[in-house]
């Protein structure tokens, strides 16, 4: 998806709001969340999570979910009005951890890798973008701006939901592109490795299973696509993971 020169220079003048909406979202289907609230936001969230309460009710228990870890429990948070999300996070994660295991990184490692893929989109739970996302045909350029901020979305999400560093790193990350091209905010050569798995086990759950205006596409459509885009788009060194065991990492699907 290409985006204009200016789209990330500045958040929409609203961005702060909609990040604390999101979260007070979470929070609301999910209160289990709330002992993950950094304490400077906690107060601006919870009002919005009261709100949301209100509003939508209680989604069920999902104390199942207790002792699984951030990424698990905001995945299931989300899942009643977001199952489509959801499903994707789920299959990255599944890809993201094939690809770290393949490139032979530590147990612990790979397990980072894998909670961060689980919630590399969170950002695109705000109203603003999800609309966008689900749209079936083609985007004008504009609407291709606002969804540019999903990264930066999910970001300041996490980071208010007190997720790791890393898995900040990696849901502000999952977009940037090897070369340094791609959204302005990330425009700079390199990309750290943790962030390039989720990148391309991102692209392989989209490709895998197709998304609005795209059909999905075959192994050998994958493994063509993926190579095209070896030191471009991808990480040369997560794209050698991938090639070489294609059927290993793709698997079932």
């Amino acid at each position: 998806m290409r985006v204009t020169r200016d789209s990330q220079a500045n958040p929409p003048a609203d961005f702060e709001d909609r990040v604390l909406n999101v979260t007070g979202t979470l929070v609301g289907r999910h209160p289990d969340l709330e002992e993950f609230l950094d304490a400077g936001v906690r107060e601006a969230v919870m009002v919005v999570a009261e709100q949301v309460r209100r509003d939508i009710g209680s989604n069920g228990s999902l104390t199942h979910l207790r002792g699984k870890g951030l990424p698990t429990m905001l995945a299931g948070a989300i899942a009643g009005d977001y199952s489509a999300l959801t499903a994707h996070m789920v299959g990255a994660s599944k890809f993201a951890e094939r690809l770290a295991r393949s490139m032979k990184l530590t147990d612990s490692e790979v397990e980072k890798i894998r909670k961060g893929a689980l919630i590399h989109d969170i950002g695109k739970v705000d109203p603003s973008i999800r609309k966008l996302v689900d749209f079936p045909g083609r985007l004008v350029q504009g609407g291709k701006d606002i969804v540019a901020w999903h990264p930066e979305m999910g970001a300041r999400i996490a980071q208010c939901l007190s997720a790791d560093p890393e898995t900040v790193a990696m849901v502000r990350g999952h977009h940037k592109r090897f070369d340094g091209d791609g959204y302005v905010a990330q425009r700079a050569p390199g990309i750290e490795i943790p962030a390039a798995v989720v990148q391309l086990a991102d692209a392989l759950d989209a490709m895998v299973k197709g998304r609005p205006g795209k059909e999905s596409m075959s192994a050998r459509e994958i493994v063509t696509s993926v190579f095209k885009s070896n030191g471009t788009h991808f990480h040369p060194d997560v794209v050698k993971a991938f090639m070489s065991d294609p059927g290993k990492i793709l698997g079932n699907r």
